[in-house]
C-alpha cells in the first residue's frame, strides 16, 4: 500500500512530492487518532520498501498545512512546493508556489 492510498484509507488529506534533493516531502492532514496511525505507517514502510527504505519525519511547529486539497495528492516534481525550515526549505520561498496553471488546492 502506497502513502496516498493509506491516507484516503483513514481519511486523510495532503500531498507527497519528490524533492530535488531525491526524498519525499509533504503533508498530512487528519483527525488525532490518525495523526499517528499515519506515523506507524511512514515509520514502518510500505510492504514492498525493501531495506533500502527510511523515512525521518519531521515535526513542525506551525501546524497550519502548506497547501489545501480535498483528498492526498502527488505533486508534480516541477511544483514549487518549499517549507520555510530545513530539511525542505529552498533559498527563497514565494507566497504562490506554483508555475502557472498548476494550481490544484482549494
Amino acid at each position: 500500500m502506497r502513502v496516498r492510498d493509506y491516507a484516503e484509507e483513514i481519511s486523510g488529506f495532503g500531498w507527497v512530492q519528490l524533492s530535488p534533493a531525491g526524498t519525499v516531502a509533504g503533508e498530512y492532514r487528519g483527525g488525532k487518532a490518525t495523526g499517528p496511525w499515519m506515523q506507524d505507517f511512514l515509520d514502518t514502510g510500505p510492504e514492498d520498501a525493501g531495506d533500502e527504505y527510511a523515512c525521518e519525519l519531521h515535526w513542525y511547529e506551525d501546524s497550519k498545512i502548506r497547501f489545501h486539497f480535498s483528498h492526498f495528492l502527488i505533486m508534480d516534481p516541477r511544483r514549487r512546493s518549499c517549507f520555510k525550515e530545513p530539511p525542505h526549505a529552498c533559498a527563497s520561498v514565494d507566497a504562490a508556489g506554483a508555475a502557472p496553471g498548476m494550481r490544484e488546492e482549494l
